[in-house]
């Protein structure tokens, strides 16, 4: 009897599939120093597998006495993160850039790659939208094609190309004015 139940318990686990599961460790991908005193700013994340990190924290602070900003729809793929503690909403107060790589947000949707904490006051931040490239080109650059002639306008700038088709490759010559 013994025999019968070993064998049809052995025969169900082998005939079946079954994948293979990881335990979940929360692990520091980054940190920046605080310019204020000896704090530090980090990035911990959900490890899922050997190249894969989901449910995002940023932790602003020593632990037990920092500020935690969780960001549960963040994806990070195979490479490294990138930290930054700059400014880059020039309002004078230092802000946080999370740089990801996400393989699963695809080209021009850099939104879900780059991610800025805008600090409203003191140690306190707001994750604020990041535009798109597509986005941020309308509104500062308008480009022009007539034939093969391609007009890039930036403000007072005016660069003209001449473009041409060879196969599967464009040739330009620019000329600025």
């Amino acid at each position: 009897m013994f025999k019968r139940i070993f064998a049809g318990c052995f025969l169900i686990l082998s005939v079946f599939p079954h994948e293979r599961s990881y335990a979940i460790d929360r692990v520091v991908l980054n940190s920046v120093p605080i310019d204020k005193s000896d704090m530090r700013i980090y990035l911990l994340a959900d490890k899922k597998s050997w190249m894969d990190y989901e449910n995002f924290v940023v932790q602003v602070g020593e632990q037990g006495q920092g500020v935690l900003y969780h960001f549960p729809g963040w994806y990070h793929g195979k490479y490294d993160t990138a930290l930054f503690y700059v400014d880059v909403s020039g309002d004078k107060q230092k802000d946080i850039v999370v740089i990801l790589n996400n393989d699963r947000a695809g080209l021009g949707k850099p939104f879900k790659d780059i991610h800025i904490l805008n600090q409203k006051h003191d140690l306190l931040f707001e994750e604020s939208p990041v535009e798109s490239v597509r986005t941020i080109l309308g509104r500062l650059a308008k480009i022009e094609k007539y034939g093969n002639i391609v007009t890039i306008r930036t403000g007072r700038t005016n660069i003209k190309s001449t473009c041409r088709r060879t196969n599967t490759l464009i040739h330009a010559n620019c000329t600025s004015t």
